[in-house]
């Protein structure tokens, strides 16, 4: 994860210059709301998961308004450096609230940088510059937050984005708004699709 982080860093601290208020094509946010999205749901996992929470936590919600983008990438590098922290020291049965099911420390490490790998991605479409997704590690997060779709006919940054809603396949539509992952461990998946 934070080699992940770092990625990310390296890849926004350069645009930061650019025009964040640009929209991100086939989103609703702008780059800034989305980085903003990437900043809250760092904090919110590391919340969940250091607290075991067994409900939803009303934590961290907003970013100060008033920062600058260099704030918000800063705010980025330190709530997913809590995040790996609190993944770090977590031991291995500890299991916290998610949306998707009580989720232990692998699906928080893969939901966090499927957050940072595919919001990263919108930001660089939203400011122009295109952002490359490492294959290897999008194929682990596919494997690890997509069981149900299992085998994808595609290169695994393809399968990473069609997974994440944002581009169709040759052989699959585009999937539609709505679409979910597999956060609890993958030895309780029963071999079905759980949005179905």
């Amino acid at each position: 994860m934070v080699a992940t982080r770092d990625r990310v860093l390296g890849f926004l601290r350069p645009l930061r210059g650019r025009d964040w208020h640009a929209v991100v094509p086939d989103l609703e946010w702008n780059c800034e709301e989305t980085l903003r999205h990437m900043i809250n749901a760092q904090f919110v996992y590391a919340a969940h998961l250091a607290s075991k929470a067994t409900r939803r936590l009303a934590v961290g919600r907003d970013v100060d308004a008033g920062l600058d983008v260099d704030g918000l990438i800063d705010n980025l590098e330190a709530n997913t450096s809590i995040l790996a922290a609190v993944l770090r020291d977590a031991p291995p049965e500890a299991r916290s609230w998610h949306n998707s099911g009580m989720t232990e420390r692998s699906g928080y490490s893969a939901m966090s940088c499927d957050e940072l790998l595919i919001h990263t991605w919108d930001v660089g479409r939203g400011l122009g510059v295109p952002f490359d997704l490492p294959g290897e590690l999008c194929g682990r997060l596919v494997a690890r937050l997509f069981p149900m779709w299992l085998p994808i006919d595609a290169a695994p940054a393809d399968a990473f984005l069609w997974c994440n809603g944002r581009i169709a396949l040759p052989d699959r539509p585009r999937l539609e708004p709505g679409w979910g992952w597999w956060s609890r461990p993958l030895d309780e998946w029963d071999g079905t699709d759980p949005d179905a």
